[in-house]
């Protein structure tokens, strides 16, 4: 085999194994990627309530974290790039106990273009 043979099937393969790992990253479960991103940030006892796709490539997964009676519920602004997403910021509170309804506030300017602000919590 000549030696520009070799280069051009080496280059081909090379090419080939690149495409194809993007295009899993790709296919990969956004909902299942998403919770790993959240579970990344080692609160304890970590449950996934909700995912909103917000804007393209972007999300707000909205859990709740700890043990009673210091239970909380929070939200995590996700981004999704060549490698998957990544969580890029959030906010959490502390669930009230003497309340049936716990509200807290978030801006959400600086990560979102179309959303201005977010109220959540606990019903």
């Amino acid at each position: 085999m000549s030696k520009n043979l070799k280069t051009i099937v080496f280059c081909s393969i090379a090419i080939l194994l690149i495409a194809s790992y993007f295009l899993s990253i790709g296919l990969k479960d956004n909902d299942k990627e998403i919770e790993e991103a959240v579970l990344s940030l080692n609160q304890p006892m970590t449950k996934i309530v909700h995912i909103e796709a917000v804007e393209n490539k972007k999300a707000i997964a909205f859990y709740e974290w700890g043990t009673a009676p210091d239970d909380y519920f929070g939200i995590a602004i996700l981004k999704k790039d060549l490698f998957g997403w990544h969580f890029k910021g959030g906010s959490t509170s502390a669930s009230p106990k003497e309340y049936k309804i716990g509200w807290s506030f978030s801006d959400l300017k600086r990560d979102f273009s179309n959303y201005t602000d977010i109220l959540y919590g606990k019903i």
